[in-house]
């Protein structure tokens, strides 16, 4: 879980994003430093109570959103924010990193 009194140890481009602001000043976040060395086949679409931002750190996945399935290609550099109960499932290729936010 990460508070306001926490923002202070992560790195200046996260803190400094108007989105975290937006979302993450007014409540508690879980922040998930995510790594998948040898990827993550697709195993079909689901849903989470909470939503999502997440940050590309490196590498690429395959994301698809909602009821038709439309499929994002995110990379290096890219932002993709998931809300909470929308359909969504990940193929994700190797060496794929992402810091991952989460919030009620």
């Amino acid at each position: 879980m990460i508070d306001n009194r926490d923002i202070l140890n992560l790195p200046f481009w996260i803190k400094n994003s108007e989105e975290f602001n937006e979302v993450c000043i007014s409540e508690k976040c879980d922040v998930f430093l995510m790594s998948y060395d040898s990827g993550l086949p697709y195993s079909g679409m689901h849903k989470n109570e909470y939503w999502q931002w997440i940050v590309v750190l490196d590498g690429t996945a395959e994301v698809f959103l909602g009821t038709r399935k439309e499929k994002v290609i995110i990379k290096k550099g890219d932002t993709l924010f998931i809300d909470k109960n929308e359909p969504h499932g990940v193929n994700i290729n190797k060496g794929y990193k992402d810091l991952t936010i989460r919030g009620k």
